[in-house]
């Protein structure tokens, strides 16, 4: 969002939920990878032999072998990624304005002082 505003310090309403649920959509395209890896692990802990090493790079390449690339985001939902884009939106811009708020209360209080 920097590149796109500039040095702007001051963010409109609708481009402090822009913002938001940009962050959102990027939180979960991030976070999936790591999550479907962290469930792998969790369900085959009791499930295989001990002498089998499960470790996070095995873990890692046994789904890219198996089910390619698109695995690692199988169950990011469109409508989850939906949802998570509008809470980020609407908290980003409710922490904005809630930072404006103290802003102009903090240099009301310094002017009578």
């Amino acid at each position: 969002m920097v590149a796109l505003l500039g040095n702007k310090t001051n963010l409109t309403p609708s481009e402090a939920i822009l913002a938001g649920a940009l962050s959102g959509i990027t939180t979960r395209a991030v976070i999936s990878p790591f999550d479907v890896v962290k469930i792998r692990l969790q369900l085959h802990v009791n499930k295989e032999p001990r002498r089998i090493k499960r470790n996070l790079l095995n873990v890692v390449s046994t789904i890219f072998k198996d089910e390619g690339l698109q695995a690692f985001w199988k169950r990011t939902h469109r409508l989850t990624t939906a949802i998570s884009s509008v809470w980020s939106g609407t908290v980003w811009r409710l922490l904005q304005s809630q930072c404006c708020n103290l802003g102009t209360l903090s240099s009301s209080a310094t002017d009578r002082g």
